[in-house]
């Protein structure tokens, strides 16, 4: 006796001592072992053709079972049931090294201070004015950015000879701090009575030297980490120290 084939299984014959089940044969369902080969056709033929080759790469069933997918990385489409990547289901572990491009950049990966190219890399904003970048690829300062002098107002307190700088006292060794290397050029002293006694030098200084005005027994002069430089003389009392000098 034959077994009853189907499109998609060739069921052959049954052996001797073979136990057919309590199916029918003829297709009828049952719950008998051969009542399931219907079942199995189904499943069979939803993703091969006639003759058995498959019908496309991919996993079309129309139910698939939940422990093909896991809910966080891969899902079921409820439309088309084919399997997908999950919203943000892909995390940075899943990503190989260097394996971001530059186009893959979104334009608000940009932040103060960089720029996004057109072609997706990024780079420092710089104005190319005062800030720029050099052929290898470094941030420098431009020398237009840099000035090349400077001046320094020292004011004086109603009968007092001791100099102020911002409000600060700095008589004595005491002095701003100057980041760059260059010479005191000139003094200008502006008196409470509005007169002005002014002289011109070249006194040099290193970079970081401290540059402050002392008044001592009628002599007025710059100082350079508190030692005197060119004087200016006066004898009335002062309202301000104006001190000019360059960079080199």
């Amino acid at each position: 006796m034959s077994r009853v084939g189907t499109l998609f299984l060739n069921l052959g014959k049954w052996l001797d001592g073979e136990n057919p089940g309590s199916g029918p044969q003829d297709g009828t369902p049952s719950d008998g072992l051969n009542g399931d080969k219907d079942k199995i056709d189904v499943a069979i033929g939803t993703g091969h053709a006639a003759d058995g080759s498959h019908k496309a790469a991919v996993i079309d069933a129309t139910n698939i079972k939940s422990t093909a997918v896991d809910g966080s990385t891969l899902e079921q489409d409820v439309t088309t049931k084919k399997l997908r990547v999950k919203d943000q289901g892909i995390g940075t572990a899943k990503l190989a090294d260097d394996s971001v491009t530059k186009t893959k950049l979104a334009a608000d990966t940009a932040g103060p201070g960089i720029v996004q190219n057109t072609d997706g890399s990024l780079s420092p904003n710089v104005d190319n004015s005062t800030i720029g970048v050099n052929a290898g690829g470094q941030i420098y300062l431009k020398a237009s950015a840099t000035p090349s002098s400077f001046t320094l107002v020292f004011s004086f307190e109603p009968g007092s000879t001791v100099p102020r700088y911002g409000g600060i006292p700095v008589n004595g060794s005491v002095g701003v701090a100057i980041p760059k290397s260059g010479k005191i050029l000139s003094v200008y002293l502006t008196t409470t009575g509005g007169g002005v006694v002014s002289a011109t030098g070249s006194q040099a200084f290193a970079a970081g030297a401290k540059i402050g005005f002392g008044v001592d027994a009628g002599v007025n002069a710059p100082r350079v980490n508190g030692v005197m430089s060119f004087a200016a003389y006066c004898d009335d009392d002062l309202a301000f120290a104006t001190v000019y000098g360059e960079y080199d």
